[in-house]
C-alpha cells in the first residue's frame, strides 16, 4: 500500500502532474500508469504456480495509488 502509493506519487511529481479525462473527471496520469501495471502484475500471478493472487493484494495497491491521488490534488489546491 505506501510502496505503491510512494511510486505513483512520483510517477505523478515526474510526470508534471499531468492528468487524464475519465468520466468526466480528470486522473493524475502517474497513478493511472502505476495502477494498471500493478493490476497485470497481480492478475499474472493466476498463472504462476510459485505465486498466488491476492484480490487484498490488489485492493490495498489501489488504495495506496488513491492515497497518492489524494495527496496530489491536496498540494495543488
Amino acid at each position: 500500500f505506501f510502496l505503491i502509493g510512494v511510486m505513483a506519487f512520483l510517477l505523478n511529481h515526474a510526470m508534471a502532474y499531468h492528468t487524464a479525462p475519465i468520466n468526466r473527471s480528470h486522473l493524475q496520469l502517474g497513478g493511472l500508469i502505476v495502477g494498471v501495471v500493478i493490476t497485470f502484475e497481480e492478475l499474472s500471478q493466476l498463472w504462476l504456480a510459485s505465486r498466488t493472487f491476492d484480490a487484498g493484494d490488489l485492493l490495498a495497491n489501489w488504495l495506496g495509488v488513491f492515497v497518492a491521488e489524494l495527496l496530489v490534488r491536496s498540494r495543488a489546491g
